[in-house]
């Protein structure tokens, strides 16, 4: 993507983050007090959802919108699916692949273990899409000091949603998460769990020594 005038607002519904090494702007005053009508900006660089926009300058308005002059961008992809296994059967007609005998599957901080894993990939569109992985048997999922155990996990490839059941248990340090079903997002730090049984450890609450 390589645009000399672009509008720009709007590239994503969620937190858009804008950097400048020089800004100027033009404030007026109303019945609500003061408010920014008109923004300048120069040697800009705009992220929102995996976008990253630089331009050599840019306007913003009061609604929100802007342009930018002599725009670059670039899309970050996801982190891939890797998957290690001793065996694997595909049924190509059915699209769908069955990993055996102790499977290791990353994507990006997360480690997922178990015994078997079956991929079912999406048909239509982009074909090499992972619609559903399924995982059974000894399942752990691990990122950074947090592990998660159960007997099975769901791990959606659209939203990139994992959904771990069977005693479910999340443990991070000595604090420990136990549940009916557990949710773990992998493009965020965000976790959920139904009917949930949360073990604090004991030198979390009450005074702190110093």
């Amino acid at each position: 993507m390589n645009l000399r005038r672009t509008p720009w607002a709007g590239i994503a519904v969620a937190t858009v983050v804008v950097a400048a090494v020089a800004v100027a702007g033009c404030i007026t005053t109303g019945p609500e007090g003061p408010r920014l009508d008109h923004v300048e900006l120069e040697g800009v660089a705009v992220e929102a959802e995996g976008v990253r926009l630089s331009m050599a300058s840019a306007t913003l308005e009061k609604d929100g919108t802007g342009t930018g002059e002599a725009v670059t961008g670039t899309r970050s992809s996801r982190a891939p699916l890797e998957i290690d296994a001793p065996r694997t059967n595909w049924d190509l007609k059915a699209r769908s692949a069955v990993f055996e005998g102790g499977v290791t599957a990353k994507r990006g901080e997360f480690t997922l273990r178990c015994d078997t894993l079956t991929v079912t990939f999406a048909k239509g569109g982009k074909t090499d899409a992972v619609d559903l992985a399924t995982a059974e048997g000894n399942v752990t999922i691990s990122r950074d000091q947090r592990t998660a155990t159960g007997e099975r996990a769901e791990l959606h490839g659209e939203t990139g949603e994992v959904v771990l059941t069977g005693h479910p248990t999340l443990v991070e340090g000595s604090n420990r998460l136990t549940g009916e079903v557990v949710r773990l997002f992998l493009d965020d730090e965000r976790i959920s769990c139904e009917k949930c049984h949360l073990v604090i450890d004991g030198s979390a609450i009450g005074p702190r020594t110093q």
